[in-house]
């Protein structure tokens, strides 16, 4: 239902629904309420809605943006599944499409972009919530080269016959798995494991010693195989 109901969100809220996920969402919050305290706007017969982000999801205004949501998602079930079966997508199945499992998913994506506009108002909040953007961007990158390196190392493994390369990329080279308990660990390490969003059952990995120039060299080979 997320395919369909969060475009939803930015059309009635007059923004471009082809737009991304990342940029929609980035539009929503920064649409305000009206001073006068109406829900919506109507202009040439079209209406812009303006959810007051900040308040609380079952106030007037905000009851009937998420209202008007869910009926359009369930009055609509034919064109939104013919859409989804045009961009390749699977349609979406009867047993998803009830009012109950609708109304959910459209308050957990109100309850989204309050947190996202909750966080953005507060300096402090919106610091940690931009460390956290930058983490989780950055684990997606250290991600993608490593996934790269262990297609390239498959790659120079069959071409030159040297067999191993593979499970030097793959056991992170001079580093050991350990155990530990989370008492044991220093404030310092707490808090970095808390920015970058580690569960408490995550593996500690430790490194003994600084990766050799050839191992870098061999490794940025491979980034650019």
């Amino acid at each position: 239902l997320q395919p369909i109901i969060h475009p939803l969100f930015a059309d009635l809220c007059g923004i471009d629904s082809a737009l991304s996920r990342a940029k929609r969402a980035e539009l929503l919050c920064a649409v305000k309420p009206l001073e006068n305290g109406e829900a919506l706007t109507r202009i040439d017969g079209n209406e812009t809605w303006h959810p007051n982000w900040m308040g609380k999801i079952d106030d007037d205004v905000n009851a009937c943006f998420v209202k008007a949501i869910i009926d359009r998602t369930w009055a609509n079930k034919e064109v939104s599944s013919y859409n989804l079966w045009m961009q390749g997508k699977s349609e979406i199945d009867n047993d998803d499409y009830k009012k109950d499992v609708i109304t959910e998913c459209t308050k957990g994506y109100w309850r989204n972009i309050h947190k996202q506009v909750c966080n953005k108002s507060d300096a402090t909040k919106a610091e940690k919530a931009q460390e956290r953007k930058d983490l989780t961007r950055q684990r997606a990158r250290r991600q993608t080269v490593t996934k790269s390196r262990r297609q390239a190392a498959l790659k120079y493994e069959s071409q030159s016959g040297n067999k191993g390369a593979l499970a030097i990329v793959d056991t992170d080279f001079a580093s050991e798995v350990l155990s530990y308990s989370e008492s044991e660990l220093s404030a310092d390490t707490i808090q970095r494991r808390k920015k970058a969003d580690v569960g408490k059952t995550a593996n500690l990995v430790r490194g003994y010693q600084w990766r050799s120039v050839d191992y870098v060299a061999f490794l940025r080979w491979l980034s650019l195989r």
